[in-house]
Formats: structure tokens, C-alpha cells, sequence
């Protein structure tokens, strides 16, 4: 038999392709049913791959405690634990959002293109950190300390 989850997305996915009743139960019949209900797992799974077909894309919900990479409080967690001496997240969190309030372009790429420069030994051209995660302790509060002055 179909799962919960499975008879959720099923009703997702025709609301969201806006199925008439019509349409929903000629799919069904396929199938041999006139209910999600009366699918088994594998029909209901083909069923959803069907509807994905017709351009339904499903979404993912994030399950309560889990952390995405890339996004608010949680960006950068996943480098924990660190050596001492790299940034923490908290920094690197910080030195983003204040590029995001400064920078005229706010793209990921200026921002590191930004931090190479900020990195990189005076005589020594195109060797600075290219990346913001590699920071050090050192090289996030000298950047830090440079984006208040920009402000």
C-alpha cells in the first residue's frame, strides 16, 4: 500500500499541476484504482515520477534539527570542529553578511575575488586565500576591520 507521505505528494502534485478531477482520475485508472488509497508503494512511486514528467517538482522539507549548508544561523556549521587558528563560522557568517550590506555586486565570487585581495602579501601577487572558509582567525578580522571601513 501507499505511504502517507506518498498520498501527500500525490495531492500536492495536483493541486500544484492543477489537475482537473477528470485528468487526476484518468491517471489513476491506469493503474486499475479510483483512489491514491488503493495504490500500492510501487504504483504510487510511479504515479509521482508520472506527475514529475508533467513538470511537478517536488520540494524538499527540511525535518526539525537538521542543518542546511548555506543558509541563516546554520551556514558554515558544518566546518565545526576547526584548529584554532581557522575563523570560526560565527566570523564567517559575519564577514558575508556585512559584504551583502556593502558590496555593490553581492555575489559569492566578488566576495572571495574581495577576500583574495584582502589576504594576499604585499609584494606577492594572486597568492591570497582564495576561498572564505580557508580564513584564519587572523585574515577574518583584518577583513572585518576593513568592511567597517568601506561602511
Amino acid at each position: 500500500m501507499a505511504n502517507q507521505a506518498q498520498k501527500a505528494k500525490i495531492h500536492i502534485a495536483k493541486k500544484e499541476l492543477k489537475l482537473t478531477d477528470i485528468a487526476y482520475e484518468g491517471m489513476l485508472a491506469k493503474y486499475g484504482v479510483s483512489t491514491s488509497r488503493d495504490l500500492s508503494y510501487s504504483e504510487a512511486e510511479e504515479l509521482l515520477l508520472d506527475m514529475q514528467a508533467q513538470g511537478w517538482e517536488p520540494k524538499r522539507k527540511m525535518n526539525k534539527g537538521t542543518t542546511r549548508h548555506g543558509w541563516g544561523r546554520h551556514k558554515y556549521e558544518y566546518l565545526r570542529p576547526r584548529p584554532a587558528n581557522m575563523a570560526d563560522p560565527k566570523q564567517l557568517r559575519k564577514i558575508e553578511a556585512m559584504w551583502r550590506d556593502i558590496a555593490r555586486n553581492k555575489s559569492d565570487e566578488s566576495l572571495e575575488q574581495f577576500v583574495e585581495r584582502q589576504t594576499r602579501p604585499i609584494n606577492q601577487p594572486g597568492s591570497g586565500v582564495k576561498k572564505l572558509v580557508w580564513l584564519t582567525k587572523e585574515h577574518a578580522r583584518a577583513i572585518l576591520t576593513a568592511l567597517k571601513e568601506m561602511k
